[in-house]
């Protein structure tokens, strides 16, 4: 467990922090177009959602390069699904906020109180670290409630508990599968390569090549 935490912590806060960034950038992309109806939500949703699972799987791969360097000088035992406690421990204050929010809806049922209160308050910080999701749970809706106006209206997926678990998964699966792939030095996608500037050498060379 030291050796762990010794190895990958840096990484997980730097996951965290890349979370919480994008998060906030989706929530306030999700506010800023929250009036143009459900389909530019939704667009804008899946948008950020990408991106920040783009991120996540490019850190995860290379932390899955750098233990394969590791792996075949005998340094490192090959732990294919490391990448997924690496994205696990990470997303521990995600959990937290879901089980607090969780625990306090199923106290309150939605009266006043000190439950719904703190209820409340994970919702907005959800915001902060989560809002590349925003979009997309403010424009899927399951079921219907009644607004303050009494009013039947579309029950968005934001309101319910279970949906603060279930957006864990992606960042989870993403990272554990790209850390694999690192190890294994494959990749899905050619925008990883790092890109050097062209040397006299090979100018000199394509030139030849083109008489």
């Amino acid at each position: 467990m030291k050796e762990f935490f010794s190895r990958y912590s840096y990484r997980m806060v730097k996951m965290f922090v890349t979370q919480a960034a994008i998060g906030l950038f989706g929530a306030v992309l999700a506010f800023a177009v929250s009036g143009a109806g459900d389909t530019v939500l939704a667009l804008t949703g899946a948008f950020a959602s990408l991106f920040y699972l783009f991120m996540i799987y490019t850190s995860a791969w290379e932390i899955g390069a750098a233990d394969r360097i590791s792996i075949d000088s005998g340094k490192l035992k090959r732990r294919p699904w490391i990448g997924f406690i690496i994205s696990l421990v990470a997303n521990i204050p995600n959990l937290i906020v879901a089980t607090v929010y969780g625990v306090c809806w199923a106290i309150s049922h939605g009266a006043e109180g000190v439950a719904t209160n703190i209820a409340a308050m994970m919702r907005v910080v959800t915001l902060f670290i989560e809002g590349m999701y925003y979009g997309l749970m403010a424009a899927i809706s399951i079921g219907t409630r009644v607004d303050l106006n009494g009013n039947v209206v579309p029950m968005e997926l934001f309101n319910y508990w279970w949906a603060y678990f279930v957006i864990v998964i992606p960042a989870i699966v993403v990272c554990g599968v790209a850390y694999w792939l690192g190890t294994k030095n494959a990749k899905l996608t050619t925008l990883m390569d790092p890109v050097y500037p062209e040397s006299d050498r090979d100018r000199k060379v394509k030139k030849e090549k083109t008489k």
